[in-house]
């Protein structure tokens, strides 16, 4: 992770925190803290529940300076 963001506003935050999810790295060798946003179905305005659908979308960049929590792999950096 590149940032301190989560630490940094939890430790403001009196009696509560951010909901954060671990990540497991794509190469399988690390684990990230990172926030999340749950997903709502757009027909009724509820939270996600079906067994089959994702129910949350882990944030690739932080919501709160925009660095990316992982560096980008050469063919999503968009040089070639």
């Amino acid at each position: 992770m590149t940032c301190n963001c989560i630490t940094e506003i939890n430790a403001k935050l009196d009696g509560q925190e951010l909901d954060t999810s671990l990540v497991l790295s794509p190469d399988l060798k690390r684990m990230s803290l990172r926030t999340y946003t749950g997903l709502m179905r757009k027909e009724t305005r509820k939270p996600e529940n079906r067994r089959t659908k994702p129910r949350v979308a882990a944030h690739t960049f932080c919501p709160f300076c925009g660095n990316r929590y992982e560096p980008a792999k050469p063919e999503e950096s968009g040089d070639a």
